[in-house]
């Protein structure tokens, strides 16, 4: 017979974490505007920016110096401009360079730390509350990373994967990069015609960065209280908000050469509230851990990775403590691990979870509960 257990009751998962958000209306200290034009016109996202729509589309301004010298002029221009159509939001960036030889441009792979690259920066804050948002970074290669910002954490995680495209390309006056972000991939207010929006660059021979808004020393990118402001976002939408993802394993894959599956279920029960339900869960697509060298008497911190528990994981960072290691009253980590008498962790199968996150009259809520096998 199976016990099953709730770790729920143990770690403190199954709980209502309610934070207060600050209103849209509050007034945004020295924010900046831009206007994102709407185009029937469909994009092509090639790092070319050759579609009629571009040239329309009117730049959101000029990036100024972060680093080395604050609030300074640009070594190199930097030329954005924003898109949108039912469906998706496009950025459009004109890297100029004087020498495009000397553009640095080392990292392929996904979620790659792009801070050793030039590198262009996107956040967004789609609900407009000044706190939470996502990030999207690509580098003069292509490459992109992405992930969510929580309570304007000042490190940007890369665990969230979002549905995203974009393509970029070095010519002979810099390099160009062409993002695509479908509605759908984000979660907004409906009617919520202006986002929290930043638009950083990295020249990295210059150890040099500019951004759009907030171009001060003392602000990281990930705040979101000091970003600037996307306007004209009207009639948008998010569709059906509806993510199904299935397994099926047997064989060789388990030990018994026995069949067995599960289901994780995403929905938007509203615009505002995510619901996520989990069977059965079997976490084999989970991207492995970084390798790391215990020299010390305490455990390792390994962040959590599941696809499961980091959608809608910033409600969960309570007591501003989302940046420590040290003190942690919620670790979602834990769960489908129990430590043996030897102090191993031993795997137990995560049979159930049900997950409500969002924001509901001006305060985040998050409701977690989870059932595991014996």
């Amino acid at each position: 017979m199976i016990r099953i257990a709730c770790l729920a009751v143990l770690v403190g998962v199954a709980s209502v974490v309610m934070t207060s958000a600050q209103s849209p209306d509050v007034p945004r200290p020295g924010g900046r505007a831009a206007t994102a034009l709407r185009t029937p016109e469909a994009i092509h996202v090639d790092g070319r920016l050759d579609e009629s729509a571009w040239q329309r589309a009117r730049p959101i301004g000029v990036l100024r110096q972060r680093e080395p010298v604050e609030n300074a002029e640009p070594s190199e221009e930097t030329i954005v401009r924003v898109l949108f159509n039912d469906d998706a939001l496009y950025i459009g960036i004109v890297n100029q360079d004087r020498s495009p030889r000397e553009i640095v441009s080392t990292q392929l792979t996904r979620d790659a730390n792009l801070d050793v690259d030039d590198r262009i920066t996107i956040v967004l804050d789609p609900f407009f509350d000044h706190r939470n948002g996502f990030f999207f970074q690509i580098n003069p290669a292509g490459a992109r990373s992405d992930g969510q910002v929580s309570n304007n954490s000042e490190s940007l995680s890369r665990d969230w994967d979002g549905i995203w495209n974009a393509a970029a390309r070095v010519s002979e006056d810099g390099w160009i990069a062409e993002v695509e972000i479908p509605f759908k991939t984000l979660r907004f207010k409906p009617g919520q015609s202006v986002w929290g929006f930043n638009v950083e660059r990295q020249i990295k021979r210059r150890q040099e960065t500019d951004r759009w808004a907030a171009p001060r020393q003392n602000v990281w990118i990930g705040n979101l209280a000091e970003a600037g402001r996307l306007e004209g976002l009207e009639g948008i939408r998010q569709g059906l908000g509806l993510d199904v993802r299935p397994y099926l394993s047997g064989g060789a894959e388990n030990s018994d050469g026995s069949l067995t599956g599960g289901v994780d279920v995403f929905k938007n029960v509203t615009p505002n509230l995510n619901a996520a339900v989990t069977v059965n869960t079997d976490f084999a697509e989970t991207e492995a851990d970084i390798r790391q060298v215990n020299l010390t008497r305490f455990p390792l911190f390994f962040p959590e990775k599941r696809t499961f528990f980091l959608e809608g994981a910033g409600v969960f960072d309570v007591a501003g403590l989302a940046n420590t290691t040290d003190i942690r009253p919620f670790f979602s980590r834990r769960i489908g691990l129990v430590e043996s008498t030897a102090g191993d962790n031993i795997t137990v199968p995560v049979r159930l979870g049900l997950k409500l996150t969002g924001r509901q009259c001006e305060y985040c809520v998050g409701v977690l509960d989870v059932e595991t096998g014996s």
